[in-house]
């Protein structure tokens, strides 16, 4: 049996900070939802974001464009900005 102080609990204070928060709704409204109403709400207004890239990717993207000094761009040798 787990105890108490173990047990995974819901995020209250995070689904109170959407709801009350970032949706505006009303406490009635907020409280009479369901938790697969308030999860759709909070995918509505922050939706998956892509995964960040790993070092492979990173790797990859690093040899097939170096930084040098051949770079254009506003630090290239004679700007005067």
């Amino acid at each position: 049996m787990i105890s108490a102080t173990k047990e995974a609990r819901f995020p209250w204070d995070d689904a109170m900070t959407l709801g009350l928060g970032t949706l505006r709704l009303a406490p009635e409204t907020f409280w009479r939802m369901t938790l697969p109403e308030l999860a759709a709400a909070a995918r509505a207004v922050r939706p998956e974001r892509q995964a960040p890239m790993g070092r492979g990717e990173l790797a990859s993207m690093m040899a097939r464009f170096p930084d040098g000094k051949d770079v254009d761009g506003p630090h290239k040798a004679g700007h005067d900005g």
